[in-house]
């Protein structure tokens, strides 16, 4: 309890209002920011943990994007019996962050997760199609970089490349459009991976 306190007293005050900001935006999010999207990808999600599959059951065209969603209810469910209570955005701001906090100013950074965490794709916290785009977007990005920044080390060189890679999958899975972005992967790591 003295080291949370010794913590939050070593904090700016301006970045204490903004943290707060964040909070009660989320909050608010939670519990008002529904629309007719966000039941149509809930519904998709929950059908999918009750066992409804893929294209043989379900036949919604963003069924390939209610994988993730579904994980978090199915183990949800196994634990309470309700579905209330779902969200990871504040894992891929975690992962954004340890990513970039040698390379960036701290103060620059905490902007960027708290304009991360206040706004999202469409104006809900669930995990449907575009948010799960923006989630995915932001690890491949934070995987590929890890791995340029990582080349010359010795062990698991290629963990993060192939971390990036199935990010990617993830990504087209659950919004198959962003396919466009491959060819753009393979100038990047043609023009900045040593190994080609």
């Amino acid at each position: 309890r003295c080291r949370m306190r010794k913590v939050l007293c070593e904090i700016p005050k301006w970045m204490l209002v903004i943290l707060v900001g964040v909070i009660l935006a989320n909050i608010k999010r939670v519990f008002l920011d529904f629309d007719v999207d966000c039941e149509y990808a809930i519904a998709q999600s929950y059908r999918m943990a009750r066992g409804d599959h893929m294209i043989a059951q379900m036949w919604e065209p963003h069924q390939t994007s209610a994988f993730l969603n579904a994980v978090f209810i199915k183990i949800y469910l196994l634990l309470t019996g309700t579905t209330t209570g779902l969200g990871a955005k504040l894992g891929v701001a975690y992962v954004f962050y340890r990513t970039f906090r040698k390379y960036c100013n701290h103060n620059i950074l905490f902007f960027m997760c708290a304009f991360f965490m206040t706004v999202n794709a469409k104006n809900f916290m669930i995990l449907d199609f575009s948010n799960m785009m923006v989630y995915f977007s932001v690890l491949l990005c934070c995987s590929l970089f890890t791995y340029l920044q990582r080349q010359g080390e010795t062990g698991r060189k290629n963990f993060f490349l192939v971390l990036a890679a199935v990010c990617f999958c993830l990504e087209v899975l659950s919004y198959p459009s962003a396919i466009i972005l491959f060819p753009l992967m393979l100038v990047l790591l043609c023009r900045y991976s040593v190994t080609k």
